[in-house]
């Protein structure tokens, strides 16, 4: 039928042969451990059903792809964790993508070196620096009345979801009320 077919490099296959050599391309890039692995497991999964393949037509088993898939899972969360090390403002999203990261691998904080106690530390220290940023913005001064007030508002938030003073960030109430009402 000439619609199952098609052309690849002046060679013609099948959808199943098509789907079976794009298949394997991808199986090799999650064997050599490329980062954005997630979207090479969809893009085999896709291939597989296209050409309604196995795991074993392309080389494989669905035991290796669940390894690929752990390996990929904690690599991915240790990165998550480095970032989160330095100190980033985005902590809250780095903190869920973690998680997510580990729950999907089956792993756990052990598994990536690290701890609840850690990760709550991390936290801490990112409110303090997203407090910061927000302390720093409505310091510079150059905001609408409504970023000016969504700024006090989020650099509130943070203080209190880190336990933190005002003094924890280098200011006081008395700055942070002038900031806030600063025309």
């Amino acid at each position: 039928m000439v619609t199952d077919k098609l052309e690849n490099g002046g060679v013609i296959m099948t959808r199943k042969e098509e789907a079976g050599v794009a298949a394997k391309k991808l199986l090799g890039y999650l064997r050599e451990g490329i980062t954005e692995s997630e979207t090479v497991f969809n893009a085999l999964r896709e291939e597989l059903r296209k050409g309604g393949l196995t795991p074993k037509d392309i080389g494989t088993s669905e035991k290796e792809l669940k390894r690929l898939q752990i390996r990929y899972c904690k690599i991915a969360a240790k990165e998550y964790l480095v970032s989160l090390r330095k100190g980033i403002s985005e902590y809250a999203s780095y903190l869920d993508l973690l998680r997510f990261e580990l729950e999907r691998g089956g792993l756990t904080l052990r598994h990536i070196g690290t701890s609840e106690r850690e990760l709550e530390r991390l936290r801490i220290k990112g409110c303090k620096l997203a407090a910061k940023e927000y302390l720093a913005s409505l310091r510079k001064g150059n905001l609408t009345p409504y970023s000016r007030f969504l700024d006090y508002i989020h650099l509130r938030r943070e203080l209190e979801e880190g336990g933190l003073t005002p003094t924890d960030i280098g200011t006081s109430e008395s700055e942070l009320k002038e900031l806030k009402d600063r025309k």
